[in-house]
C-alpha cells in the first residue's frame, strides 16, 4: 500500500471510504491557535476544509463542529485547502444533521450580508447595555449561565445584523456562536 507522501501528498486514489459532500462551518484547533474552517467533504476517516490560513503538515489538531469532534493530522495542504487524517471512526451524517438550529440561521445571514454589501447602507443598531452588577455574588451556576447566553445571543444577532461588520468579522462572529453553543451545553451539564 501506498503512503500519502508516495502519492504525491494527495491521497485521492487511496481512499477506502466513500466521502459525503458537504459545506458547513467548524473551528479547526492546534495546540496554539483555533482557525475558522469550512468543511467541504467528509469521510469515516478524514475529511477536506477549507481556510485562508492553514497549520502545515503534519501538524495534530482537532475539528469540532457544536458538540461534534474528531481528533487527527493535516496530511497535506494546498492553496487554502488541507486533506485531514482524523482518528477513530467519524458519523458524517451527524456532522451534517447535528447542526443548531440557529446555526442555520447564522450561516443564512452570512451569505445574505455578504451578497448584499456592496448595496445596503449600515442599518441604525441600537448598542448593547453593559450587564450591571456582573461582579456581585451571583446566583445558581445555571441561572448565571442562562444569563450570559441570553446576553450573548443579543450581541452576536446584534453584530451579525449589520452586513459590513459581518463581511469584515465573519469568522469572528462565528466564534461567538461557538462560544454560546459551549455555554448552552455546560448549562445542560450543569442543569
Amino acid at each position: 500500500m501506498m503512503t500519502i507522501a508516495e502519492a504525491g501528498g494527495r491521497p485521492n486514489d487511496l481512499r477506502k471510504s466513500v466521502r459525503t459532500s458537504m459545506f458547513v462551518s467548524a473551528t479547526l484547533r492546534t495546540a496554539t491557535n483555533a482557525h475558522p474552517v469550512r468543511v467541504r467533504n467528509m469521510s469515516a476517516k478524514g475529511a477536506l476544509i477549507e481556510a485562508p490560513s492553514l497549520p502545515p503538515v503534519g501538524t495534530v489538531i482537532e475539528l469540532s463542529r457544536g458538540a461534534l469532534a474528531a481528533v487527527g493530522t493535516i496530511a497535506w495542504c494546498d492553496s487554502g485547502r488541507c486533506g485531514l487524517t482524523l482518528t477513530g471512526t467519524i458519523d458524517t451524517q451527524a456532522w451534517m444533521s447535528r447542526m443548531p438550529a440557529h446555526q442555520a440561521e447564522v450561516d443564512q445571514r452570512i451569505a445574505e450580508a455578504r451578497a448584499a454589501i456592496a448595496v445596503d447602507p449600515r442599518p441604525d443598531v441600537s448598542p448593547i447595555e453593559p450587564m450591571r452588577g456582573f461582579d456581585a455574588v451571583l446566583t445558581t451556576p445555571g441561572a448565571d449561565i442562562d444569563q450570559m447566553l441570553e446576553r450573548l445571543e443579543t450581541l452576536g444577532d446584534a453584530l451579525s445584523s449589520d452586513p459590513h461588520i459581518l463581511a469584515a468579522h465573519g469568522q469572528s462572529l462565528q466564534l461567538i456562536d461557538e462560544i454560546e453553543q459551549r455555554l448552552r451545553a455546560l448549562g445542560r451539564r450543569l442543569g
